[in-house]
């Protein structure tokens, strides 16, 4: 599937000022470099100063503060989940909530945090590739783990191969590039304003994990932008829409990306300006855990480049209570 197609002139920052003030309420700060990386993924949350906007220092108690080792018997991305885990523990018994409605004191603390851990695990080790499934047909998720708090996600980009437009459901997005590169294109409607929020359609409404929930706003790309491997990317519904995707450029099997979605994302939002048409879809797992499902389904390439078996109602076991299918993606 080839890049959303919006007939808008690129623009590199938002125009609108009102939007630009809250895109930079979001944004961190520059993150340093020196780290332990084979031994120790600390938790950094100490005393923050919150990006220059006159906001208090908040003291985080030295309880909160304690390494976690990468010493994990399964191998260091499940250090990686422990040391996130930890993180968010924090941010909760500091009584934050963890979604994109998050304080600015709050979220700042876990952005740092989340960039340091990923940057150190991608840095050097490479354990991820045991969740790296392809499909010929189109990108596929693969879930690592989940949790109340959050899900970590392998996908995997076969080169042309994007996503659609689509929304966060209200969670945290980071996006970290393990291997080749991917685009993100950013959207806002023809206001230049974050798409509001849907209601969630209920999953008896649902028969085939998803629904046509309305039409499409007049969507316009706002930014565009490359991730390279190491690099971690952010996105919020209250930022803007996205697609992302592997250039056809580079080379087979394609790129993979880890993302952290922070809480689970239960139902995904996909805009459809083509179409005209939003709709609201339970997302799925190409595989859970490390293992795949044997199949005799993936055939013949459906239209726009998506797999026929995707339509199909074969679902793993329900995961945090959440039902989902194996071939739906966004």
């Amino acid at each position: 599937m080839s890049p959303p197609s919006i007939a808008t002139p690129l623009i590199d920052v938002l125009p609108d000022k009102a939007f630009q003030l809250k895109k930079e309420d979001m944004l961190t700060q520059q993150l340093p470099d020196e780290r332990q990386r084979d031994t120790t993924a600390v938790v950094d949350t100490t005393s923050t100063q919150l990006n220059g906007l006159g906001a208090p220092t908040c003291t985080i108690p030295k309880s909160l503060t304690a390494p976690v080792a990468f010493s994990h018997p399964d191998g260091s991305i499940y250090c990686l989940i422990d040391s996130l885990k930890a993180a968010f523990d924090s941010e909760r018994q500091l009584g934050f909530p963890i979604n994109y409605q998050q304080p600015a004191e709050s979220f700042t603390r876990l952005d740092q945090t989340v960039r340091k851990l990923m940057k150190a695990y991608t840095s050097s080790h490479d354990d991820w590739r045991k969740f790296a499934f392809f499909n010929p047909h189109h990108y596929v998720r693969n879930l690592v783990d989940s949790n109340d708090d959050f899900e970590l996600i392998v996908i995997c980009w076969g080169p042309g191969q994007y996503s659609r437009i689509h929304n966060h459901a209200s969670s945290h997005c980071w996006l970290t590039c393990l291997d080749g590169a991917v685009e993100e294109g950013q959207y806002v409607d023809e206001r230049n304003q974050a798409i509001a929020e849907y209601a969630t359609t209920d999953v008896a409404q649902m028969p085939a994990g998803e629904a046509e929930i309305g039409p499409c706003p007049h969507l316009k790309q706002c930014h565009r932008a490359t991730v390279m491997p190491g690099e971690t990317a952010y996105i919020n519904d209250y930022l803007c829409l996205h697609s992302v995707g592997c250039p056809a450029s580079v080379p087979a099997p394609g790129s993979c990306t880890l993302h952290l979605y922070a809480p689970p994302i239960k139902r995904a939002t996909i805009f459809v300006p083509d179409e005209g048409r939003v709709v609201q879809r339970i997302p799925g797992f190409f595989s859970v855990r490390g293992a795949r499902r044997t199949t005799q389904e993936e055939g013949p390439t459906a239209p726009a480049g998506r797999c026929a078996a995707e339509q199909t109602q074969r679902a793993w076991p329900p995961i945090n209570g959440q039902q989902h299918y194996e071939l739906k993606t966004w």
